[in-house]
């Protein structure tokens, strides 16, 4: 892992214009609109999948099957890949100075957003249970192979694939109905996300 003194200079420009950088007390870049914006815009499965389907609305998706209490963390639990590029969990193993980075970056995301990261350390099993199944149910959609082998749909209504545009407008819908304890009760259906959706833009226009 880089040295301090060169990690501190190291930074980016995020979507606000605002500047990101490793120093684990300097939270600048880390806010809601940033996130929504910059996960809807990654593709899950390192974009090897049929239809664009983001971390943003993975998120969602998380967020929506934990109990109240969890749901902030889960809609946050990839907020790292809004300002480093994730890699394929097979190959992650083998760069540990990435792994490094990924956790000094999550732990500054929760944190931002009043998170202690030693809780979420605690919780974390129950979320990424759900992070699990969601990948399994995302792969029969959207793998070539449908995930066999490894993958099925537990019975989940669906995912709807939609546009970064729409992803992003959702992620902050999900984060402010969270926010104020207007929580989830379980999985999103495609019916009622786009039902939402179209809600969002009704109102945008």
């Amino acid at each position: 892992f880089p040295s301090h003194d060169t990690s501190m200079h190291a930074q980016i420009e995020t979507y606000n214009g605002e500047f990101f950088n490793l120093d684990p007390d300097d939270f600048s870049g880390i806010n809601i609109h940033n996130l929504a914006h910059a996960l809807s815009g990654v593709n899950r499965f390192n974009s090897h999948t049929n239809r664009m389907y983001s971390v943003g609305e993975h998120s969602i998706h998380v967020a929506s099957q934990l109990p109240p209490e969890l749901q902030l963390v889960g809609l946050l639990h990839d907020g790292s890949e809004a300002f480093i590029q994730d890699i394929p969990s097979p190959f992650k193993q083998f760069l540990p100075d990435y792994a490094a980075m990924e956790d000094l970056i999550q732990n500054k995301v929760y944190k931002a957003f009043g998170l202690n990261p030693e809780w979420v350390r605690g919780i974390y099993p129950a979320v990424k249970r759900i992070d699990s199944i969601m990948c399994q149910i995302e792969a029969t959609h959207l793998l070539h192979s449908g995930g066999a082998g490894w993958a099925e749909d537990h019975g989940h209504p669906g995912i709807c694939c939609l546009t970064p545009e729409q992803a992003e407008g959702l992620f902050m819908w999900a984060y402010v109905r969270i926010t104020k304890k207007q929580y989830f009760t379980g999985p999103l259906s495609p019916e009622y996300i786009k039902t939402i959706v179209g809600d969002i833009n009704a109102s945008l226009s």
